[in-house]
């Protein structure tokens, strides 16, 4: 039902608007959320699971959220050029950093650098010191941040300082996959499934999967990777052929990103987490574009510009 509902499975005008409208609204809430999250931290009524919520459920829906509202943030400014953007773009990155989320903070800013250079692509040297440069000041930002709020980066260092990658339980669930895959190459083990019980969730039976692209590869195996690859990989194909710089260079910046987090997340195949959603809403808004069925909405001028108009 997911993918029939969000993803581009289904070609028709009306279900296309639908889903354009609807990644518009979504935008738009994320956006409010993620402006709303700061005076929930000052007033401490945040009350979501994790190291930072705000008004999410849990800080692993919270963080990747915040990660993707800064990228939208940063495309508006490119179109609008108002100096509040600024400040919600960097509301968006403190919340990123503030989480300790170490693949957020990491995809989030690769996903800047692949943003700026799709967006300066006509200009390579331009594109390449645009990037080196913001690299900088992103490395200034979080030094001088680090010298004045060291408070922010206490969850980090816990994270560093606990344990190393090999000692964790992502690498347990990561040689699980891997195990599970080399038992059934072809097909995989199964949706939903795993050949270790104790890795199932006692309350609901779910999988923790560890790693959404090691998940796909041990439940469905080589030919259903090899066909999300190929759905993947078109969307960035698709992306390039945009005439609308600011839409091509926003949609391949957080399909970056999500390749990114999702090593180390595994959420893609979960039907009811909002990321999953916004995930196959993003790639029908891409598919869209190819069936000139994109009519009724640009992404940056009507989605990421509702806020501020």
């Amino acid at each position: 039902m997911l993918l029939f509902i969000f993803s581009p499975l289904i070609v028709c005008g009306d279900l296309n608007v639908y889903r354009q409208k609807l990644f518009c609204y979504i935008t738009f809430s994320l956006e409010i959320l993620s402006i709303i999250s700061i005076l929930l931290l000052i007033t401490g009524l945040g009350s979501g699971g994790g190291v930072v919520s705000g008004p999410y459920n849990h800080s692993m829906v919270a963080v990747p959220f915040f990660s993707i509202t800064t990228l939208h943030f940063i495309s508006d400014y490119q179109l609008k050029k108002r100096k509040i953007i600024i400040l919600a773009a960097l509301n968006s990155l403190f919340f990123t950093i503030y989480s300790a989320s170490r693949i957020s903070i990491f995809g989030l800013i690769f996903s800047i650098v692949i943003y700026y250079l799709f967006f300066y692509r006509k200009s390579i040297p331009k594109a390449i010191g645009i990037s080196i440069l913001l690299i900088l000041i992103l490395i200034l930002i979080l030094y001088v941040s680090r010298m004045l709020f060291p408070s922010m980066f206490i969850n980090i260092d816990k994270k560093m300082n606990s344990r190393t990658f090999y000692d964790s339980r992502r690498y347990y669930l990561i040689n699980q996959r891997i195990y599970e895959y080399k038992n059934s190459p072809i097909i995989g083990v199964g949706f939903g499934n795993t050949l270790f019980e104790e890795t199932l969730n006692s309350h609901d039976g779910r999988v923790e999967p560890g790693s959404s692209w090691l998940f796909i590869l041990s439940s469905i195996g080589t030919l259903g990777f090899i066909s999300f690859l190929f759905i993947y990989i078109k969307s960035f194909y698709l992306c390039l052929k945009e005439t609308n710089v600011y839409d091509s260079s926003l949609l391949i910046s957080i399909l970056t990103f999500y390749g990114v987090h999702m090593c180390m997340e595994g959420y893609i195949l979960a039907s009811g987490n909002p990321l999953t959603i916004y995930f196959w809403l993003l790639i029908s808004q891409i598919y869209s574009q190819q069936q000139n069925l994109k009519k009724q909405c640009r992404i940056n001028q009507n989605c990421n510009t509702l806020i501020y108009d």
